[in-house]
């Protein structure tokens, strides 16, 4: 278990401080230029790791890890600008991080949940995306596991494979 830093202990034992939600998104239309938002639920802007996180409205909820349906976030749209990812389909499909951080412990924050939006809908000057996990990898902040493809590759007898300077020719297993 890891102790908190001195930073966030001070934060955590202040009466007053206000925990909050760290989302990025990122979009991946384009692999060379990706679209990455970083957005907090706090009242004003927050740094963490070298990045300004942009103050704005929205809201996490239910996060779980189980695979499918995990969790909701919902993004003020009072500009429609989020709708209009979600039209062009830019939305869907884009990875989403999740951290918690507290207002007071400047340039800390701890990893919660990651994942992928998939439905998206109109709710009034909002828009609620659904949150899953991946089935084909499932992380957590301190550990990753990937679920092995159930297939195999047979290179074919005969194949010359380098491995550094050395030349090894693949050849069927005598019976013998």
């Amino acid at each position: 278990m890891r102790s908190p830093t001195s930073g966030l202990n001070a934060a955590l034992t202040t009466s007053g401080s206000q925990p909050c939600y760290l989302v990025q998104i990122t979009f991946v239309r384009n692999p060379a230029q990706p679209r990455i938002f970083q957005l907090t639920d706090l009242d004003r802007d927050f740094l963490y790791n070298g990045i300004t996180w942009q103050s704005t409205d929205l809201e996490v909820r239910d996060l779980s890890w189980g695979v499918g349906a995990a969790g909701t976030l919902v993004l003020g749209d009072a500009d429609m600008a989020w709708w209009f990812y979600a039209l062009t389909y830019e939305i869907q499909d884009a990875s989403v991080y999740v951290w918690q951080a507290y207002a007071d412990a400047s340039n800390e924050a701890e990893p919660l949940w990651n994942g992928r939006i998939g439905g998206v809908r109109k709710t009034g000057p909002a828009i609620e995306c659904q949150l899953f996990v991946d089935r084909s990898l499932t992380s957590s902040p301190r550990r990753r596991v990937q679920h092995i493809v159930d297939t195999q590759y047979l290179v074919p007898a005969g194949k010359v494979i380098l491995i550094g300077n050395q030349k090894w020719v693949l050849e069927r297993k005598s019976n013998s």
